[in-house]
């Protein structure tokens, strides 16, 4: 990541910077990206993609390494999801997902095909590590 993400916010911040071409909007004329929980937002998204970030996976761990230094992982789920079936989403569907490529690259990706039902959805799974001096 080019800059430490450690909170929920500052990720869902990001990724709204980053994908403000690409996402769309609710019924409320909000940008349709949110956090879980809560619930997800009435209505589904239109005019781009849908982003929900789940915060309950925001999982730290440390352990020790040489010279009194701590190693602290930050982990999260961020769904990318298809908005309309229409040849301008699919394209802010593909933006997006290059997109989070470029910007997250310590990641594994997973790219759902849609049926009938369900739209295509990119699922990511971004991960930091960061190194924390501890001197006592």
């Amino acid at each position: 990541m080019p800059q430490h993400i450690h909170t929920t916010a500052e990720l869902r911040s990001a990724i709204a910077d980053l994908l403000a071409a690409e996402l769309g909007t609710f019924a409320n004329n909000q940008p349709a990206i949110w956090v879980e929980p809560p619930s997800t937002p009435k209505g589904g998204a239109s005019g781009g993609v849908e982003v929900s970030i789940y915060r309950f996976k925001n999982v730290s761990s440390s352990s020790m390494l040489l010279n009194n230094q701590q190693e602290q992982r930050y982990e999260w789920i961020v769904a990318v999801k298809l908005g309309d079936r229409t040849p301008s989403d699919y394209s802010k569907f593909s933006s997006a997902i290059e997109k989070i490529r470029c910007y997250f690259p310590r990641r594994r990706e997973t790219v759902s095909p849609y049926t009938e039902e369900e739209n295509l959805i990119a699922t990511f799974r971004l991960s930091e590590l960061e190194v924390l001096n501890t001197y006592v």
